[in-house]
This record gives C-alpha cells, structure tokens and sequence, in this order.
C-alpha cells in the first residue's frame, strides 16, 4: 500500500498527524522527514534515503510551507519541475494569510492548498482510488484560475 510522505519540522504537528492516522484507521504507512532537503533526499533515493525499501514513493506528500532551509515553496517547485516526481499530488496545509506564499505555491505547481484546520481523513476522502495499487489522486483539482473560469 503506497504511504504519505509528512514533511514537517514541528514535532507537535507531526504527533497530531499520526494520531490523526490511529485514530481514523488510516491504513497508508506515514513517513515523515522534517526538511526541504530531507525531502527531496528521500523522493530522489539519495543520501540516507538511498534504499528504495527505506524510502517508498509516496502516493501524496503533505508538506509544510515554512521550513528552515529550502522552504515548502521551492520543495514544490522541485517537485513539479522533476519529470519523475511531478505526478505526485501535494498538499500544503497553511495558516499563512500571505497572497504572496499563496502565489508563490500555485506558481511552483501546486493544486490546491488547505486550510489551517487541515485533516488527512479528510483530504484523502476528497481522492479516490487509482487502481488496485492503494494510490491516490485527486478527484477534482481546481486552481483559483480554474475556478473563475
């Protein structure tokens, strides 16, 4: 069954995932790394994410926008401008009010951002089932643009 790659720095916010995950009987094993660099280690199978057994490919990655380091923004716009990885959704829960981290996202390939009270149950209940494989992909994505339109 394919997992859920949780990048997030915050150890509070991490716990509440993986209760979060207990709790809803979410069966999707969740790894979780805790920077933009270990993130794209991981994606790409280098450094210590080499084993491809260690690090699976994720079926969607929920990703933090404020990260020390390489920030969620320029993680997304590294994941969406690599032809290997691109095809795997993103969310990015926020709080950030900011039309300019907003933009920044959408910019970078982003789908759709989350509000603060973001829930996993939840985002996986907006996807559906790809196959027989455990993937997930969403149902209907909509860019403001989109949404205009």
């Amino acid at each position: 069954m394919a997992g859920v790659l949780l990048v997030e720095d915050d150890a509070e916010d991490v716990e509440i995932t993986e209760r979060t995950f207990r709790k809803g009987r979410i069966r999707n094993p969740l790894h979780v790394v805790r920077s933009g660099e270990a993130t794209l280690q991981f994606l790409r199978h280098t450094g210590c994410y080499a084993d491809v057994n260690e690090a699976p490919r994720p079926a969607l990655v929920v990703l933090d926008l404020h990260l020390a380091g390489l920030d969620g923004c320029e993680v997304l716009r590294q994941i969406k401008g690599d032809p290997r990885l691109r095809r795997i959704p993103v969310v990015v829960p926020t709080t950030s009010s900011e039309e300019a981290d907003v933009a920044r996202c959408y910019d970078g390939g982003l789908i759709r951002t989350s509000p603060s009270r973001w829930s996993v149950t939840g985002s996986l209940r907006q996807c559906s089932p790809w196959g027989s494989t455990g993937f997930w992909w969403p149902r209907s994505p909509r860019t403001p643009d989109a949404a205009q339109a």
